[in-house]
């Protein structure tokens, strides 16, 4: 019963906004298929013409890796998310694949886990839209330059040893969700100081899990 109410309840949650070509009379046409895991976020395909713009300027970029490039995209009302532009040349064999892949991450809920809201398929380019996380990653506040308040120049100074000691320990409560509490186990294989995210209370998230 459990089992059947949270996915009842996750199937409530997501919306499906399938996309046709600007311009085009023929709405059987698909070429892109949009599915939110939140209902916080726009629902109509317009706004979401309007926010990926984001993905062609390059101010909006706020972080890459071997796996894609990731934007910043803002919404009327305030909104922010983080869009993460796969680079999936020879890693995903078919959309079912992906589709069943990312909709087992979005259901996967924990306060140090940076959260799925959804993600965009087509036969060119796949996204991933997650929570965006405001204080930057962790590397970036050790080392980065953009952090005068210290005695060496670098660094930032809000991140006093208790701190990074809570750092540590939502990253680590993190991996044990992952390893212990989701069936079948989930695997990080890429744990680096740039995949972990820093709240506006600096409470560790951690990304990039089941990529």
């Amino acid at each position: 019963m459990n089992i059947r109410a949270r996915g009842g309840k996750r199937e409530d949650e997501t919306m499906v906004v399938e996309s046709t070509p600007l311009g085009s009379t023929d709405s059987s046409l698909i070429i892109g298929k949009l599915v939110l895991f939140s209902k916080t976020l726009p629902s109509k395909y317009e706004d979401w013409e309007a926010g990926t713009k984001a993905l062609l300027d390059k101010e909006c970029l706020i972080g890459g890796g071997s796996i894609g490039t990731v934007y910043r995209t803002n919404f009327e009302g305030g909104i922010s998310i983080a869009v993460k532009k796969l680079e999936t040349l020879g890693r995903i064999r078919s959309q079912d694949e992906f589709e069943q892949e990312i909709g087992r991450l979005g259901n996967l809920r924990h306060p140090n886990l940076v959260s799925f809201q959804g993600y965009y398929w087509s036969s060119s380019m796949q996204l991933i839209l997650s929570e965006f996380v405001p204080n930057g990653n962790l590397y970036d506040n050790l080392h980065g330059l953009d952090y005068p308040g210290t005695s060496t120049g670098v660094g930032n100074s809000e991140l006093y040893w208790s701190r990074r000691f809570q750092i540590a320990l939502g990253t680590a409560r993190a991996l044990s969700y992952l390893h212990h509490d989701c069936r079948p186990p989930i695997l990080h294989l890429n744990i680096k100081s740039t995949n972990i995210l820093l709240d506006e209370n600096y409470e560790a998230k951690l990304s990039d899990y089941g990529l």
